[in-house]
């Protein structure tokens, strides 16, 4: 899930249950309160219990598993209340006029060291209430976040693969919309199909790796060849054109 830093330990997410070496906020977002390597999880379900937040979930554990000393903090929309964008353009001065849970997210985005979404696939694009998000990082956009050196982001998809056009619209939002924080997408994860109604993975999940970064995560006793990971359809997706960092 990217490099690593040991800087202590701080753990978050925002849906009950409360669990061992976890701390847990009621239905709010909030930023780590100590500096440490970040890595914030956002679901973009509206299911409170659904696929996408059990295997959330058992990103969450993997990680506290894995990076005890790194923070990690869930944030779901199923648990937030973010409005959609309404366009006003008063976000010019790096502020969202709109008061709801957004600004915490936004906090939580811009302490990231690395993003990691979960988002269901609906009509090949984002859930409504996650696109209500990815439209909220609007702010960002009139920084200097895409500006900086990139932070890794990972997108895991899931749905039960009953959808003949695919996800490419939902790569394709999630990537723009966080590009303009600062975030570039390293890795897909299709778990289209892979996980069932009650959250049990059944299948493992099918890996795009979109850069150099990304491959070098894979093991190479497990992986013969990892370019073969990367599938010519999102090809040089993370190659965001230079001109479009001049605006």
């Amino acid at each position: 899930m990217g490099n690593q830093k040991n800087k202590g330990q701080k753990a978050k997410q925002t849906m009950p249950p409360k669990r061992k070496n976890a701390q847990s906020s009621n239905a709010k977002a909030s930023a780590p309160e100590e500096e440490a390597y970040n890595r914030l999880i956002i679901v973009g379900s509206s299911r409170i219990n659904g696929r996408s937040a059990a295997l959330a979930q058992q990103l969450f554990d993997t990680c506290l598993e894995e990076y005890p000393d790194d923070a990690v903090t869930i944030a779901s929309v199923a648990s937030l209340d973010i409005d959609p964008c309404i366009g006003c353009s008063a976000c010019r001065n790096g502020d969202c006029v709109i008061d709801d849970d957004m600004a915490s997210v936004l906090d939580l985005i811009a302490s990231a060291d690395e993003v990691i979404v979960v988002s269901p696939v609906y009509f090949a694009g984002p859930p409504a209430q996650f696109k209500a998000l990815l439209d909220r990082l609007q702010p960002f956009f009139f920084t200097d976040a895409r500006h900086q050196e990139t932070r890794p982001l990972t997108l895991h998809i899931i749905g039960e693969g009953h959808d003949p056009f695919g996800y490419d619209p939902l790569v394709t939002c999630v990537s723009s919309a966080f590009y303009c924080a600062g975030f570039v997408l390293d890795q897909i994860l299709d778990w289209v199909g892979k996980i069932d109604a009650s959250g049990e993975i059944i299948d493992d999940p099918d890996i795009f790796v979109l850069s150099d970064e990304g491959v070098d995560d894979y093991d190479d006793d497990e992986v013969a060849d990892p370019e073969e990971f990367i599938d010519e359809d999102f090809d040089g997706l993370h190659d965001v054109d230079e001109e479009l960092k001049e605006f």
